[in-house]
């Protein structure tokens, strides 16, 4: 991700895209490692930040739909 959102060519043509992709993916990792971190200590818990994972990667998503 952080080669592609580096990219001069992704930068010039996409207005912002690049660095929102990059963002986007960093905050869908971080929430995935949390959530399987706490699964075992407490599931609902764990639940909640998996529910956060996947809207950061909705929003990853949409930032790659614009790369594109």
């Amino acid at each position: 991700m952080a080669q592609l959102a580096q990219s001069t060519l992704v930068q010039e043509a996409n207005h912002g895209s690049a660095a929102g992709l990059l963002r986007e993916f960093e905050n869908y990792r971080r929430f995935v490692i949390m959530s399987t971190d706490v699964l075992a200590v407490d599931p609902r818990v764990a639940s909640r930040f998996w529910a956060q994972a996947q809207r950061h990667y909705n929003d990853f998503a949409l930032f790659a739909a614009r790369i594109e």
